[in-house]
């Protein structure tokens, strides 16, 4: 049975945290010299406190119901009911998630709209996804082995294999400038962008070209797109081999012998994001589980 269609939706609204106070861009050189705080709309406030009243603002943080994302997405599944000793399903879908609001803070107040929208953080392209069950033709009742004796079968007949594939692709991410240049306050900023930032031989000591990146100029935001990059991708395969053992007519056994990360491919980490940090900047140091083998009995009565 195979099925396929378009699915799509859109959400409004969403709760978006970010800074009510900022501070203007503002080079270095022509901040005041009390700093970045001194140089917000709204510096004080004052409390129903005993003593003095007057307290310092800095960052106010601000929640927006103006958040929202769109997402729209071709998929197709293809399914076998058991039959022969075979059953599976398998997924497909080609999706794209746009919108603002998914990630906390903003780079220029002023210009929401234009430098925010972007996929989101939760974007995946492609996402395939199969599962299966199948009985080994071994043993009593199947192709092979149907004279054995009931020791030879109670080891050898009755198998079943259970397979599930994961292909993805990865997700967004956003760079940044933790130091702040634009003076504003915040934690958003994103650096210059100038030329091809796809490295020409990728791998986890550069995952994208870092040399396209440069630190934006004191009081200035930078150009570079929000969640511009794009994390490594998702390969996975699962196995589980499996039986039961009929120990009496009450008391059954089931043996199960499963392998997580059959293929044992390292599941990559994320990229250093911070140009401010440039020694782990674009360079990939972490990564998932290795493969994990696991043997177990459970008992049926």
């Amino acid at each position: 049975m195979v099925e396929a269609g378009f699915y799509a939706n859109k959400f409004d609204h969403a709760w978006w945290s970010l800074d009510g106070n900022p501070a203007p861009p503002t080079p270095t050189s022509l901040l005041p010299a009390k700093g970045i705080n001194a140089n917000r709309r709204f510096q004080t406030t004052t409390i129903p406190v005993a003593g003095d009243p007057t307290i310092t603002l800095a960052d106010v943080i601000r929640i927006r119901k103006e958040g929202w994302s769109q997402y729209n997405s071709f998929q197709i599944k293809a399914e076998k009911r058991y039959s022969q000793g075979l059953t599976f399903i398998t997924s497909y879908s080609y999706s794209k998630t746009i919108g603002i609001g998914d990630t906390n803070g903003i780079q220029d107040p002023t210009n929401i709209i234009n430098a925010e929208r972007a996929v989101t953080a939760t974007d995946q392209r492609n996402r395939f996804v199969g599962s299966a069950v199948y009985t080994l033709p071994f043993g009593h009742g199947k192709r092979f082995g149907a004279n054995w004796n009931r020791w030879a079968d109670s080891f050898l007949g009755g198998w079943n294999v259970s397979p599930i594939v994961t292909v993805a692709s990865g997700l967004p991410l956003n760079l940044t400038e933790a130091a702040n240049p634009s003076n504003t306050g915040g934690a958003a900023d994103r650096p210059n962008l100038s030329g091809g930032w796809h490295a020409k031989n990728r791998s986890v000591a550069q995952w994208f070209n870092t040399s396209a990146f440069s630190v934006q100029p004191s009081g200035t935001f930078g150009n570079t797109p929000r969640n511009l990059i794009i994390s490594p991708r998702t390969a996975d395969l699962d196995a589980a081999v499996h039986k039961t053992i009929e120990i009496s007519e009450r008391l059954k056994a089931q043996l199960r012998v499963e392998s997580f990360n059959v293929t044992n491919t390292a599941p990559l980490g994320t990229p250093g994001l911070d140009i401010g940090s440039p020694k782990s900047f674009g360079v990939i140091s972490t990564a998932g589980n290795p493969r994990q083998n696991q043997v177990g009995v459970k008992l049926l009565f």
